[in-house]
């Protein structure tokens, strides 16, 4: 993970760095603000970067090794559930590729595995290879969320849902007091939400962002 930098005061943007370009991205979110409260955090992060040794912020070696493993291991059993398909193959294969998912493809599509940019966008090829969508994992997760991380009103991934409550602001529902429960069962179907949902959501532009309301 590279070291926490404070974003710039130009009112009006954000910066976003991915690999080796800076992108600035249209925003009226008062995130865009001095926040002397992300300065801070930003100099505590640095400063535990550095005293345990991380700063360079970039993927050691041994990285790389870790990831040719799990490539490797998810063609075996790849190759074993379209020839002789078996439920523990399925349910390994699955392990795999949410690994793959949550470690390499998410690194990766942040420019965070390698200064070269390359490599950071073969290995965020990935995310297509597992049944996903990099080009719309960089746009909802990066280009949207992180610019209005964890915000209510403005990011996507905080909108209330009756199935799952993200925020004690949100309603509350009895059922989500299984959440923790039933969670497992909606990430089992993932994939039907990136075939289905996010190609529905992409035709009517949802991925432009949820419209801010400030002036």
């Amino acid at each position: 993970m590279n070291s926490c930098r404070a974003p710039p005061m130009a009112a009006g943007c954000v910066s976003h760095t991915s690999s080796s370009k800076s992108t600035r991205l249209a925003s009226t979110s008062s995130t865009c603000s001095a926040d002397q409260d992300f300065f801070e955090l930003c100099k505590e992060v640095n400063s535990f970067l550095h005293k345990t040794g991380r700063n360079k912020g970039f993927a050691p070696t041994y990285y790389y090794f870790k990831a040719l493993f799990l490539f490797a291991a998810a063609v075996f059993f790849e190759y074993r559930v379209v020839t002789a398909p078996t439920i523990l193959d399925g349910l390994i294969l699955g392990l795999l590729f949410a690994l793959i998912g949550l470690n390499i493809q998410h690194d990766a599509n942040h420019g965070a595995i390698s200064r070269t940019p390359w490599i950071n966008t073969l290995f965020g090829f990935t995310q297509d290879w597992i049944g996903g969508n990099s080009l719309l994992w960089l746009q909802q997760h990066v280009a949207i969320h992180h610019v209005e991380c964890n915000d209510l009103d403005h990011d996507k991934d905080m909108l209330e849902t009756p199935l799952l409550r993200f925020s004690p602001l949100h309603s509350k529902f009895v059922w989500q007091g299984l959440q923790h429960l039933y969670f497992v069962g909606l990430e089992a179907g993932y994939a039907t939400k990136v075939i289905l949902a996010d190609w529905y959501n992409l035709l009517l532009n949802m991925y432009e962002g949820v419209p801010s309301t400030m002036p």
